[in-house]
């Protein structure tokens, strides 16, 4: 006897339903905490609308919200969104786009190079240098001409309000509000910057080797030394004689 074997037919799978979330609402133009009689009348308001509700608590829950924000933007008004506006993309000039078709060029020689025999490497070497002097002059040429173009825009700017540009050079003026007392602030600059130990003689440490006397002491120019002050005085009398000259 042939067995048959039994083929279950196979169920078409269902399509997915794409379930869309509605969009988010325009906020509501609340009034200010402060406003209090305000809130009053609108929290009466809501009270009286709610208590007019009818079904279960699940039911009153779900409609409480949309009553309150009708009730908000029909009363105080919604924010309109705003709409995003896409920069336009700057337009690429020819130089440019000889520049791309190069460099996806020399890439594509570069894998053949790669995958060539040896006969066949010379010859996409030799295309290579050609292709390799080729960009590097295309770009020299475009940033020449991206320095001219800034050049020319700056100088656009400048004749147009010349103050303004002015103004654009310098760094804006910082402003606040110092929340700090003046015995604070000085309290804190005193024991950051001030070292209490400063009148302290330092012992000198041991790993330092000793230091030898001055073999010349040099003279303190005071009143109590004459001949000093002295020879200051004429240096200075030279001084001054030497500028008149």
């Amino acid at each position: 006897m042939e067995q048959t074997s039994a083929v279950e037919p196979t169920q078409t799978p269902r399509p997915v339903v794409e379930r869309r979330l509605p969009g988010q609402k325009p906020r509501v133009k609340w009034p200010g905490a402060a406003e209090k009689k305000l809130w009053e009348s609108v929290n009466s308001d809501l009270i009286q609308s709610l208590e007019q509700l009818r079904g279960t608590v699940e039911k009153k829950l779900e409609k409480m919200g949309n009553i309150i924000y009708q009730y908000g933007a029909e009363r105080f008004g919604a924010l309109q969104s705003k709409v995003a506006i896409q920069a336009p993309t700057p337009p690429v000039s020819r130089r440019q786009q000889e520049i791309k078709r190069l460099v996806q060029e020399r890439r594509q020689l570069r894998k053949l190079w790669k995958k060539a025999s040896e006969v066949e490497k010379e010859g996409i070497s030799t295309l290579q240098a050609d292709i390799k002097t080729r960009p590097v002059s295309l770009r020299r040429a475009e940033n020449l001409w991206k320095r001219r173009r800034k050049k020319e825009q700056t100088r656009t700017r400048f004749y147009k309000d010349p103050f303004k540009f002015l103004k654009t050079l310098f760094t804006k003026e910082k402003s606040g509000v110092l929340k700090t007392t003046q015995n604070d602030l000085e309290e804190f600059l005193r024991a950051t910057h001030s070292d209490p130990k400063c009148h302290e003689h330092l012992a000198i440490p041991p790993d330092i080797p000793p230091i030898d006397p001055p073999e010349h002491q040099f003279e303190r120019l005071c009143e109590d030394n004459v001949s000093s002050w002295a020879e200051l005085s004429s240096i200075q009398g030279v001084q001054e004689r030497t500028r008149c000259l």
